[in-house]
C-alpha cells in the first residue's frame, strides 16, 4: 500500500482552478477525453473555459509522482525488480497518460500496462440499469468481496431442516453446536419407552411393558450422522425427532388368547363370560391400567351338549375327565361313546337288577354285552329242588339253596374277570 491515489491528481486540479473536489473530479475526467475545451464555474462564481492541454499539464506532476510511488512499491514487493506486466484498476488509472508514465517508471513496454474494468466485473449484477462496469468500480467491488470472504471465516451458514442457521465458526463445529444454538434439548433425541399396563386376570397380577421409543435420526448432506458429526459452511442437516413408545393397547381377548378348543379334530368357539371391575363386558373390551378382570370358563358337559355331541367318555389333552371339567382355551377334547362302558355302568346302578342282599328272584333277568342271563322260575319251594337258569342261550341247572346270587351263577359257569371285564366287576 502507498499513501497516494487518484485523489492526489484531483486535488491538484482543484487547487489550480479554485473549484471544489467534485468539480475538480469532473474536470479530470473530461480532460482524459477527446474534447479540446472544458467549461466550469469556479468558487468565485466566474465561468471558466480551459483547454484540455492546460489541465493535463496541471495533472502531470501529480500523475508522474503517483506513477513513481507505485513503481517503487511494485519493485519492493517483487524482490527489487519490476514485474512483467501491470493491470490498473480504479478511477485514477484512467487519467490520460498514466499507463505510459507507469510503464516508463518500471522500464517495461507500454503494452504491458493495461486498464482492467468490464472484463473483471462480468459477473457483477446490479439493479441500476445505468451502472457502468468501468475501472473505478473494480476497487469498491473488490473491497466488498474481500469483506464477504473474510466474514466467512468468522461465521458460517448451515441449514437445519430447511432453516438457515448462521453460527460462529470455531473450525470444530458439530451437529450438537447447531442444535444447541436452536435451543433443542439433547434429551429430546432419545425416544422414551411407553408407560406399562398393569392389570389382574383371575386373581393374578400381570404387567405389559410399554413400547420401545424410536431415537432421533440425523442426516448431514443426506448421509446418516450423529450429534458429533462435523459440519462446515452450507452443510444441510436433516433432523427427524425422536418418538416416544406407546402404552400397550390390548383387549381381554388378546391376553387370554382365542376362546377356541378342539373337539374331535374340529375347532370350536366357546362362549366365555368376561367381567371387568365386576361389570360384564365383551372380550373385545380394551384393558385399562389397574383393571381387575375375571374370565369364567365353562364346564365341558354343557359345552358338548351345546354342540349336540353324545358321549359317555371324555378325554381332554389325552387325560380322561368328567362332565364337570372346566375348559380352557386351547384344550384338545376327544369324546367316545363306549357302549360297553355305558351298559356296564347302567347295570351296576340299576336297582331293578341289583336287589337287596344281591339276590336273584324268580323271573329276574339281566343283560351283559348283548347277552341275556335269565333266572327261570323255580319248580317248587324246596331248597333242594334243582332249577334251571338260561345264560347266553345255555341252560344251567342250579340246586341246593333257597336263594341264589349272581355270583353263584358265575361260579357255576367259571366266568373270569378277564372275560367279563374289569369295569363290569367293579
Amino acid at each position: 500500500m502507498i499513501p497516494l491515489a487518484g485523489d492526489e491528481i484531483t486535488e491538484s486540479v482543484a487547487h489550480k482552478y479554485l473549484v471544489d473536489f467534485k468539480t475538480a473530479e469532473k474536470i479530470k475526467i473530461k480532460a482524459s477525453g477527446t474534447k479540446k475545451i472544458v467549461s466550469f464555474m469556479d468558487a468565485m462564481g466566474i465561468k471558466q473555459h480551459v483547454e484540455f492541454e492546460d489541465v493535463r499539464r496541471t495533472m502531470k506532476a501529480a500523475k508522474e509522482n503517483l506513477a513513481r510511488e507505485i513503481a517503487e512499491k511494485i519493485r519492493d514487493m517483487n524482490g527489487g525488480v519490476a514485474t512483467n506486466a501491470v493491470f490498473i484498476v480504479g478511477g485514477g488509472g484512467q487519467v490520460n497518460g498514466f499507463e505510459k508514465a507507469l510503464a516508463d517508471e518500471l522500464d517495461i513496454p507500454r503494452e504491458r500496462v493495461a486498464i482492467r474494468g468490464e472484463d473483471v466485473l462480468e459477473f457483477v449484477i446490479t439493479e441500476d440499469e445505468d451502472f457502468s462496469k468501468s475501472p473505478e468500480y473494480v476497487t469498491p467491488v473488490g473491497i466488498c468481496l474481500t469483506g464477504l470472504y473474510n466474514n466467512r471465516h468468522d461465521f458460517v451458514e448451515v441449514f437445519l431442516n430447511d432453516e438457515t442457521i448462521k453460527i460462529f465458526n470455531t473450525n470444530r463445529l458439530t451437529v450438537m453446536d447447531v442444535v444447541a444454538l436452536k435451543g433443542i434439548d439433547p434429551k429430546d433425541f432419545i425416544g422414551r419407552r411407553g408407560k406399562a399396563l398393569s392389570y389382574r386376570l383371575n386373581g393374578e397380577n400381570h404387567v405389559l411393558k410399554g413400547e420401545m421409543g424410536t431415537p432421533a435420526r440425523i442426516y448431514v448432506n443426506n448421509k446418516e450422522g450423529s450429534l458429533s458429526t462435523h459440519v462446515k459452511v452450507h452443510d444441510y442437516i436433516n433432523l427427524i425427532p425422536a418418538k416416544d413408545g406407546k402404552t400397550p393397547e390390548v383387549s381381554v381377548k388378546d391376553v387370554i388368547g382365542k376362546n377356541e378348543v378342539t373337539v374331535n379334530g374340529d375347532r370350536k368357539l366357546v362362549e366365555l363370560k368376561t367381567c371387568i371391575n365386576s361389570v360384564t363386558k365383551s372380550p373385545l373390551t380394551t384393558i385399562r391400567d389397574g383393571d381387575d378382570i375375571l374370565v369364567d370358563y365353562p364346564e365341558i358337559g354343557p359345552v358338548l351338549d351345546g354342540f349336540s355331541i353324545e358321549c359317555n367318555r371324555i378325554f381332554v389333552n389325552e387325560e380322561e375327565v368328567d362332565r364337570g371339567y372346566v375348559l380352557k382355551p386351547g384344550d384338545t377334547v376327544q369324546t367316545f361313546y363306549d357302549e360297553d362302558f355305558k351298559q356296564d355302568e347302567d347295570f351296576m346302578r340299576d336297582e331293578d337288577y341289583m336287589q337287596d342282599e344281591d339276590s336273584l328272584m324268580e323271573e329276574d333277568s339281566v343283560k351283559y354285552e348283548n347277552n341275556e342271563i335269565s333266572v327261570l322260575n323255580k319248580q317248587d319251594s324246596n331248597p333242594d329242588a334243582p332249577f334251571k337258569v338260561l345264560v347266553n342261550d345255555q341252560l344251567i341247572e342250579m340246586s341246593g339253596k333257597d336263594e341264589y346270587s349272581f355270583i353263584d351263577i358265575l361260579s357255576i359257569m367259571n366266568l373270569t374277570e378277564a372275560r367279563l371285564g374289569e369295569n363290569w366287576l367293579q
